[in-house]
């Protein structure tokens, strides 16, 4: 007798027969008309083989035969499996994959999964995901899936596998230039670049961005393979500003000096200079002009690239130094007679030192001495003139020579009289 045999599908059986006989040859004769003791079988499904063995005698044995028939029963153990196509993926970096094997029908087994990629590691299931993905992981993804069965104490399996193509595009490398800082009332431009087209967090979808005030600009750039990156940049708006006092004017002497000092009403917004003109520095400053002048200080508040100003005027009034000239100075007159007017030519004040010779007059308003002097001789006196502020004095002498050139008459002077007479009245007069 032969024993039933179990075998995986696809495999081949090895059968054999053996018969007891005192016959030198026997013939095997088996199903699907295979001869010999030993057959090798490959079925497809459970089969049974019968052998039918026959021996034969010779003819002077009187030329018989005898035969007897066995049968054996292969198993087979087919376990199946089939998948679906996996689809092309393509992602951009930084995205997660997700794939997953399905069946095609149903599986004849226990089925189990494994996943050959190129980066990462690999899955024992049916799906397969790779968070934040690399362009390193472009690549095949193949999944085999493994159907397992047991009968009769012996385990088969059967495979299929399934393959997809992942592209990973790279992201684009979006950036933003120009000036995030920007002065106060004044714009800025922003530009996108690494793109080709662009959505800033404002809604505008051009590549530049005209920028008025302060924040956080974000745009988002999408290169040509469909993939985004974002940039972003933030805005500043700096705003200086300075305010100064007012100045009052001064007034100065001649060759003398004069300190002039800003002062800020308030507090300023940033660092401050100061800036005068004849190209002085410093919020003190000291000057000494020759004439009259006005000087102009402007105050600079600056913050980065922004600043702001503001401009005050002071003027410095310069006393000049006094001048004094006197027309009829030194004269000569004759007693009884006025003098000649003695005017003045200054920028200053007039007076007299000490007291004017007897029969002169002062008139300071007028800048003149007039007058008929009451005195014989020569006198002589000075004039001041003193500037405003008495910042100087200039002074000048005056000389009046009065003369008396005149001869005397005595009328009546050679007169004889009797005894006891008067005499005529002598009368003395001049000439």
């Amino acid at each position: 007798s032969m024993s039933d045999l179990t075998i995986c599908k696809g495999s081949a059986a090895s059968l054999t027969a053996s018969a007891t006989t005192n016959c030198d040859e026997v013939a095997y004769a088996w199903t699907g008309n295979l001869t010999g003791n030993t057959v090798s079988v490959s079925p497809t499904a459970t089969q049974t083989y019968t052998v039918t063995a026959t021996v034969s005698l010779p003819a002077d044995l009187h030329n018989c035969t005898a035969t007897d028939t066995k049968s054996v029963t292969v198993n087979v153990n087919a376990p199946s499996v089939s998948l679906n196509t996996l689809n092309n993926v393509a992602l951009c970096e930084g995205e997660d994959l997700n794939l997953t094997a399905s069946l095609n029908g149903s599986a004849n087994g226990n089925v189990t999964y494994a996943w050959t990629v190129p980066a990462g590691n690999s899955s024992e299931i049916n799906t397969y995901t790779l968070n934040n993905i690399t362009t390193a992981a472009t690549g095949n993804y193949t999944v085999m899936a493994t159907a397992t069965q047991s009968l009769n104490g012996v385990t088969c399996s059967a495979t299929d596998s399934k393959s997809a193509q992942v592209t990973v595009n790279a992201l684009p490398n979006v950036t933003i230039s120009g000036s995030n800082v920007l002065c106060a009332g004044s714009t800025t431009r922003l530009t996108a670049e690494g793109g080709s087209s662009y959505l800033w967090n404002n809604g505008h979808t051009t590549a530049a961005l005209q920028v008025t005030t302060a924040g956080t600009y974000m745009v988002i750039g999408t290169g040509a393979n469909g993939c985004s990156n974002t940039a972003e940049t933030t805005v500043t708006v700096n705003t200086p500003s300075v305010v100064l006092n007012d100045m009052a004017d001064q007034t100065i002497c001649a060759d003398s000096e004069a300190e002039l000092a800003a002062t800020l009403n308030g507090a300023a917004t940033g660092d401050v200079t100061y800036a005068w003109n004849g190209n002085m520095t410093g919020r003190e400053v000291t000057v000494s002009p020759a004439t009259t002048t006005t000087y102009t200080v402007t105050a600079t508040a600056t913050i980065g690239d922004c600043s702001a100003t503001d401009t005050k005027e002071v003027t410095v009034n310069v006393i000049p130094q006094v001048t004094l000239a006197a027309q009829n100075a030194t004269q000569t007159v004759q007693y009884g007679n006025a003098i000649s007017i003695i005017t003045f030519e200054t920028n200053g004040a007039l007076s007299v030192v000490g007291d004017l010779p007897e029969g002169l007059s002062f008139d300071g308003v007028n800048r003149r001495i007039t007058g008929t002097p009451a005195f014989v001789g020569t006198q002589t006196f000075n004039v001041v003139a003193t500037a405003e502020n008495e910042c100087s004095q200039e002074q000048t002498q005056i000389s009046i020579t009065v003369e008396n050139n005149a001869s005397i008459v005595l009328d009546n002077a050679n007169q004889s009289v009797c005894p006891g007479n008067d005499i005529i009245n002598i009368q003395i007069h001049a000439n």
